[in-house]
């Protein structure tokens, strides 16, 4: 348990604030600072994090953060929230190649309502609430906004897991 306090109060003391009207994320200040927090996801999950493999950290909003890691090559990312007692994951994607995306998910994304956008990234998303489904993260024409939209394995939107 003094761990998991130990881990909020590490990244809300050497964290930026998320800036929500960019979407950018702030950015880790020191090695020392990532290497504690390796040492709490590992802990927490030791199923789904190695210490070696965790690349950054970084808050995305007051509770939630996103975790960049690697395994066997693949790169992943995380969402972990402290705001309930302990921590909590609530999503990990693995990144796919563009040309692995199935075809009713290209079916669905070119029917929705960012059809004009355009994919950055592919993901599949696995969550405790929702199961499996295809991330895609999308830019529009000047790359001003970018968002993450979500998949069934039919093709069906859906909406962004809660974090």
């Amino acid at each position: 348990m003094l761990a998991k306090t130990y881990f909020v109060i590490v990244l809300l003391l050497t964290i930026d604030v998320f800036s929500a009207s960019a979407q950018k994320w702030s950015e880790i200040l020191t090695p020392e600072e990532l290497a504690k927090q390796k040492e709490v996801l590992v802990e927490n999950f030791p199923d789904v994090f190695q210490k070696e493999a965790i690349e950054d950290v970084r808050r995305i909003d007051i509770n939630t953060y996103k975790v960049n890691f690697t395994r066997a090559g693949i790169q992943y990312e995380a969402f972990v929230s402290s705001g309930v007692k302990g921590l909590l994951l609530i999503e990990t994607d693995q990144l796919i190649p563009n040309n692995k995306i199935p075809g009713v998910v290209r079916a669905g994304f070119a029917s929705g309502s960012y059809k004009t956008w355009h994919i950055d990234k592919a993901f599949i998303a696995t969550t405790p609430y929702s199961g499996v489904l295809f991330r895609l993260d999308v830019y529009n024409t000047n790359k001003a906004k970018v968002k993450r939209i979500y998949f069934t394995d039919e093709g069906y939107f859906h909406n962004e897991p809660p974090k």
